[in-house]
């Protein structure tokens, strides 16, 4: 895996200690050694990038940067079998941003690279820049499983990854697709996720976080939550009576807690007593005037 990095660090001009400079351009002895210029519509993105998407702000900014002093940094490509068409290895915010600027070619450098070498170094591109969020990144672990036939503690030792740490991101992908949807979409954080998982019921994980991003909790707001809900299931033993209580009692009276805490975080004075029967939350509140 070392070797492999460093292949690939050395090919695109950078060291281990020089990553951030991205300064140079070297060509090793497997690849063609000159830079040629390819038609950016020859170009098409690696099959197994696993990124979402690209920050529409960061792109323009880079375009603008290319428009002032051209792409320093050929991409790096292969070609697509017995075509005239090429695949792209690394370099897909470059190829983007020329795009945006209307660029109808780029400079590259041609390298010959198998299917599991294309998969791996974008995976160790975005992870060296960290440009993967931590469900793109399990994302990309699992392309990497599924299409090379890797056991998880091989792909820990190619990525040089400890294997608890490729399980517990594998893990994140059981959760149900509209759960990882949502989470895509908000501010949601790998610790609310992981939360989540706490909970075996997809309906019910998918109840709990509409209201996570509804009410801004925080992931120890939320493990509170899910505490209570488990005591609930464990007392009612009827999902969808737990659901429907969840859904009515439980939301109002997190919304109630939650408009309590932020009267507080403002500096009034505010008291709260909650009492649970066994058929209703009585709740009583004193504002002072003062």
């Amino acid at each position: 895996m070392k070797n492999q990095l460093t292949k690939f660090l050395n090919l695109i001009g950078l060291t281990d200690s020089e990553n951030e400079k991205k300064e140079s351009v070297y060509i090793q002895d497997n690849i063609k050694r000159k830079i040629e210029y390819l038609s950016i519509e020859k170009i098409a993105s690696n099959p197994y990038q696993s990124r979402f998407g690209f920050d529409k702000s960061e792109l323009i900014k880079l375009a603008a940067s290319i428009e002032k002093y051209g792409i320093i940094n050929p991409l790096i490509v292969r070609e697509n079998g017995n075509t005239e068409d090429y695949e792209l290895v690394t370099g897909e915010r470059r190829l983007k941003a020329g795009k945006l600027l209307g660029l109808t070619e780029v400079p590259v450098i041609i390298g010959e690279f198998e299917e599991y070498e294309m998969a791996e170094i974008i995976l160790l591109n975005n992870l060296q820049r960290r440009d993967l969020d931590f469900l793109e990144e399990a994302l990309g672990y699992q392309q990497l499983l599924n299409n090379f036939e890797l056991g998880e503690e091989e792909l820990a030792n190619k990525l040089c990854k400890h294997p608890a740490v490729i399980k517990d991101r594998l893990r994140l992908l059981e959760l149900p697709g509209e759960v990882l949807r949502l989470t895509r979409n908000s501010k949601v954080s790998e610790g609310h996720a992981r939360a989540l998982l706490e909970l075996s019921d997809k309906e019910l994980q998918t109840e709990v976080i509409k209201q996570v991003i509804e009410n801004e909790y925080t992931v120890e707001e939320l493990k509170d939550l899910i505490r209570e809900i488990l005591d609930d299931l464990n007392e009612y033993r009827d999902k969808k009576k737990v659901i429907k209580y969840f859904n009515d009692a439980r939301l109002a009276l997190n919304t109630i807690r939650k408009t309590v805490q932020d009267i507080k975080s403002s500096g009034l004075d505010i008291e709260v007593e909650e009492r649970e029967q066994p058929e209703e939350f009585e709740i009583n509140i004193r504002l002072s005037k003062k």
